[in-house]
């Protein structure tokens, strides 16, 4: 089946300085309402979209583009770590330790809303699931048409096309080699 993303899609921080480029189409998207998400973002969620890191390029790679990487918590008490322009510190993706490096959580909201070639990105924008909702806010509503709602976390084969969880199984492999040998978020670069 044919993706309704047109990739490549770009993205930028906040200044402009960090800009990439996903170069195909996430393979899910989770609207997050958890405490630590409405904290980091200053809203009221978090909508990221999951992708392939391989997928996510830095354009143009310079020193001065490199992500800062800030280790921090998570609901589930496992932790991430969160890619942040080093001008501007704005948020541009996550990789969070039960997914390892292999997957990016890129941060919608840092995606530009018209593609190269002139399509519209935010019909696609939409969330797959709505999780942590036990932590959003009262007044917020979800729309069960959208997506499903949990009040945690869910079960991904419950959930995800065949082909979405097709590509996020073979992301395995390379997690847990990067588990055996210490899953040291170092390797990814610098953490502040």
């Amino acid at each position: 089946m044919a993706s309704p993303w047109p990739v490549p899609i770009s993205g930028r921080c906040g200044c402009g300085s960090l800009e990439y480029h996903l170069t195909r189409a996430p393979m899910f998207i989770h609207c997050c309402s958890c405490h630590q998400c409405q904290r980091e973002s200053g809203s009221t969620f978090t909508l990221n979209a999951m992708i392939e890191a391989k997928y996510v390029e830095i354009t143009p790679a310079s020193p001065e583009q490199i992500p800062k990487l800030c280790l921090m918590p998570t609901e589930s008490g496992k932790g991430q770590v969160i890619a942040r322009c080093p001008r501007c510190y704005v948020a541009v993706w996550s990789h969070y330790t039960g997914t390892g490096p292999s997957i990016a959580f890129v941060r919608t909201g840092t995606l530009d809303k018209v593609s190269a070639g002139g399509d519209r990105i935010d019909e696609v924008l939409k969330p797959g699931v709505f999780i942590f909702t036990e932590g959003k806010q009262p007044w917020l509503r979800f729309d069960d048409e959208v997506a499903k709602s949990f009040e945690r976390y869910y079960k991904r084969d419950e959930v995800w096309p065949v082909e979405e969880r097709e590509r996020y199984e073979a992301t395995r492999d390379e997690n847990w080699q990067w588990e055996e040998r210490g899953a040291r978020w170092e390797e990814l670069g610098e953490i502040c």
